[in-house]
């Protein structure tokens, strides 16, 4: 039986919209997690916009060192009558090694607009070693998945009635080496990502009804897509040159950069007596809707496949594996403008940030009463979002917009889960949180797939020793190929 709440508990507002804002993002992991396909955003690069937007968006990927959702980073930037302020918010909290990172960039941008031809070109050369260092954990273990890959790779290609022997000797680049570095591997992968041999991989792509080439595309796909991550650290690069030479008008005023403290996030709930089928679809539902019976009948019966009530109930504050929320980056930016009522740099309320933003943020984006820009977004509910805190609950003066953007989000989740239990069935449909980099080059350069983790794991298990070391190998190597430029 589900533990119980004191009578009344839950007829205080403020406390149930927080329920009914978890209990969607619960039914979500069980019933339909991935509501739509990718959202991508294109800059119109002929104004200063654009220009403006790829140039934080960059800026945000840079900060973005780690992989998976913790050390996911947004920015947006604040104009005062002194200075720009770039505001800066992660997952987890932005450390003051990711504020020194950003100013030390933005300092170095700032001199773009007085260098010549070759002063840009050492300048890229030097921010290209000191973001890759920075990253360094993050680009060492996508080079290990890059050199795994291609190593099988090679093992499928090296099958009978396979003839690509040009293509296996191109592989065979991807190894380890004393002296390489966070840079060198970038390097490689940004001047490979356009080559022949990338072309012929997109080829086999094409030719999947041929055994021998299914048999080896899994692994060929995988090395695509790691040297279209390593590469993209090189072209935010090239692009941030780019844009300061068309922004330096902004560039040429003094830059801050402050941190967001990250907000605790309202509490999980404890499960209560109305935490069962009938309650939840109910709730999920219009008054007298005639659909009630049969979606209930359809929830029934895939709660006894799916076990969703007892999921539910151990998702719950007290249960077996308790919902951890955070406070989005993203959402730290929006609810620290809006209640500080900060400016906005030229009037554009656009918050960048290092990856695609899950349904939940873009919602609470779409539906906030400042109309900020749409942003990238993979349309997939995580089971770490949370709204802020409210303190005071209901007796916030800011309760009434707070209430309205909840219950709006909620409203446009509800439909497509109802519309999938009516098919008695979990959805299975499943894509990556970010796009391959070799054919998408402005959207996430940095965004990841939830499958990596595991398919290291799996690397690392392998009896390769090389393989095991790596990420030691250089760690407290520079780049020594740099002939000068903005020292950082």
């Amino acid at each position: 039986m589900p533990p119980t709440k004191k009578p009344g508990v839950r007829l205080v507002k403020y406390d149930r919209l927080v329920a009914r804002v978890f209990e969607v993002v619960m039914l979500a992991s069980f019933i339909r997690k991935v509501h739509g396909s990718h959202i991508t955003v294109q800059y119109d690069l002929t104004t200063t916009t654009g220009a403006r937007r790829r140039f934080l968006q960059n800026l945000a990927s840079l900060c973005d060192y780690g992989k998976g959702g913790p050390s996911t980073t947004a920015i947006c930037v604040e104009e005062r009558q002194d200075c720009y302020v770039a505001w800066v918010a992660s997952n987890k909290g932005a450390s003051p090694e990711v504020v020194a990172f950003l100013a030390s960039i933005l300092e170095a941008l700032r001199t773009a607009s007085a260098s010549n031809d070759q002063e840009r070109d050492n300048l890229e050369v030097n921010l290209v070693r000191v973001a890759a260092t920075f990253a360094r954990d993050r680009v060492f273990k996508e080079w290990k998945l890059l050199v795994k890959s291609a190593a099988r790779a090679r093992a499928a290609l090296n099958q009978p009635g396979d003839q690509a022997n040009d293509l296996i000797r191109w592989l065979e680049q991807f190894q380890i080496h004393r002296g390489q570095t966070p840079a060198s591997m970038c390097r490689l992968a940004y001047d490979v990502r356009h080559s022949q041999q990338m072309k012929t991989i997109e080829l086999r792509h094409s030719l999947l009804n041929e055994p021998s080439f299914a048999a080896s595309f899994t692994q060929l796909e995988r090395v695509t897509h790691m040297v279209g991550r390593l590469a993209a650290r090189v072209r935010a690069v090239k692009h941030l040159v780019d844009d300061a030479l068309r922004l330096e008008q902004y560039l040429g005023n003094p830059w801050v950069v402050s941190v967001v403290p990250a907000p605790e996030p309202a509490p999980v709930p404890e499960a209560d007596r109305n935490t069962k089928l009938p309650s939840i679809l109910r709730r999920m539902m219009e008054t007298d809707d005639p659909d009630y019976e049969r979606l209930l009948n359809c929830f029934k019966t895939l709660d006894k496949a799916c076990s969703i009530t007892d999921g539910i109930l151990s998702k719950h504050a007290g249960g077996e594996t308790p919902l951890k929320p955070i406070v989005h980056c993203e959402v730290q930016l929006v609810d620290h403008f809006h209640n500080q009522r900060l400016a906005f740099w030229e009037d554009d309320p656009y918050v960048a940030c290092s990856k695609p933003a899950c349904l939940l943020c873009r919602l609470y984006m779409k539906y906030h009463p400042i109309p900020f820009a749409e942003t990238d977004s993979h349309n997939k509910i995580p089971n770490n979002w949370g709204p802020a805190l409210l303190r005071d609950g209901d007796r916030n003066p800011r309760f009434a917009e707070y209430r309205d953007i909840l219950n709006a989000m909620i409203k446009d989740i509800r439909a497509p889960i109802l519309q999938q239990i009516g098919t008695v069935s979990p959805s299975s449909t499943f894509h990556a949180d970010s796009l391959d980099q070799i054919t998408r080059l402005d959207a996430d350069p940095f965004g990841y797939l939830e499958t990596d983790s595991a398919y290291l794991i799996d690397l690392e298990r392998n009896d390769d020793p090389e393989v095991h070391s790596f990420g030691s190998v250089s760690d407290d190597a520079s780049d020594t190929d740099s002939d000068g430029g903005a020292r950082l």
